[in-house]
């Protein structure tokens, strides 16, 4: 499987990736997450003009980055990319760019 170096990694995609959607739905539905309408708070920058959110997601993937989509989905969020780290196996970089470009 791609992307997978520790057997915590294997294991969260054989067991937790598959109920993902269905446990996220879940907790949606049950009110359980925090308030929907809010993004969080981790703004590092903005697509530059005239990047295309395509050439941006070409660009992330050309640089390791890789879907998955086993993450919260914020609200206005139209792309959500993940790379592992090289030098801590169990880390991760997650970009999320949003229709406003942020």
């Amino acid at each position: 499987m791609k992307n997978i170096r520790t057997t915590a990694q294997l294991a969260f995609r054989v067991f937790v990736r598959p109920l993902f959607p269905v446990l996220q739905s879940v907790v949606f539905a049950l009110g359980l997450d925090r308030n929907p309408k809010e993004r969080e708070a981790f703004l590092l920058g903005r697509l530059k003009d005239g990047v295309s959110l395509a050439q941006a997601r070409e660009h992330l993937l050309r640089h390791g980055f890789f879907d998955n989509p086993v993450a919260y989905t914020d609200p206005g969020q139209v792309l959500s990319l993940r790379r592992l780290s090289d030098e801590h196996p169990d880390h991760q970089y997650h970009i999320r760019i949003f229709n406003d470009g942020e």
